[in-house]
């Protein structure tokens, strides 16, 4: 087989696929070396006629590969909008509108200069809000258990020079915060996965200055469900939620307005309160 073959897209099949210019033309010299050894070393002759065959298996191989490549550049296009915007933060603009950051924030009392801790951060939507509201003279502690969320909420604090944000990676049982340096505590979405509840708790409440806010946001299970049964649907009857604070000896103190996520999920706001002696 001759080097330097090249496989051209015929006009109606670039017309089908709506292909850029761009991606109209592929080389396949090693496609061409490849099939030629192979043949080789199977001891094998290409029949006649096998000129036209090979050209037609070059010839799909191309059209795979191109949409290959298209496949490619869709998903690299769909991570931005057309306004510049990341879908991440497109995503959290819309949650915003549910989700009603300053609302939580205010009703924690978390102002410039706070040290506060997102508990299960995940992408770091709440960590990033609480970053702008407490400055460059406050601290947010983002924590979570997966290695890859931590590592994503701290390339791009880096990126955007927010030094208030430092990252730590917990485990099941333990959040890893500091003893007795935070205003503030938010649990978001978190709470119902934890099977350590009662170790989390005392170790965050052990976190907390005397008088610190503890808030639970979670997505409301049925009363009287078992915590297990609501673990499953990702859910956790509020009341078991003020039991194992109770339990902890630290207080509630109100039930703020909830979140409506979807038609189907009803996110409850709990607040309490380290004793402040």
């Amino acid at each position: 087989m001759t080097p330097g073959l090249r496989a051209t897209m015929d006009e109606n099949l670039k017309q089908d696929l709506w292909l850029p210019p761009s991606l109209v033309t592929i080389e396949f010299d090693a496609g061409a070396r490849l099939m030629e050894t192979h043949s080789m070393e199977h001891g094998r002759r290409f029949p006649e006629g096998a000129g036209v065959r090979t050209a037609n298996w070059v010839r799909l191989s191309s059209v795979l590969m191109v949409l290959v490549a298209i496949g490619c550049r869709t998903k690299a296009v769909a991570e931005f909008h057309a306004d510049g915007t990341s879908a991440t933060q497109s995503e959290w603009e819309k949650r915003d509108s549910w989700q009603r950051p300053a609302e939580v924030m205010d009703a924690l009392g978390v102002r410039r200069g706070s040290a506060v801790a997102d508990v299960g951060a995940g992408d770091g939507y709440f960590s990033f809000h609480l970053a702008s509201r407490v400055g460059a003279q406050g601290k947010v502690y983002a924590e979570d258990i997966s290695e890859s969320q931590v590592e994503k909420i701290r390339e791009r604090a880096k990126k955007e020079d927010l030094s208030q944000i430092e990252t730590i990676l917990g485990t099941e049982d333990d959040p890893k915060l500091p003893k007795g340096t935070l205003d503030a505590i938010l649990i978001v979405l978190t709470y119902h996965e934890m099977q350590n509840y009662d170790a989390m708790l005392s170790r965050m409440i052990r976190a907390l200055k005397p008088g610190g806010l503890l808030a639970v946001i979670d997505d409301e299970g049925e009363p009287n469900q078992t915590r297990s049964s609501a673990a499953q649907d990702h859910k956790v009857p509020k009341e078991l939620v003020r039991a194992d604070a109770a339990r902890n000896n630290i207080r509630f103190v109100r039930e703020e307005k909830g979140f409506e996520a979807n038609p189907n999920s009803h996110l409850f706001f709990l607040i309490f309160e380290k004793p402040k002696r």
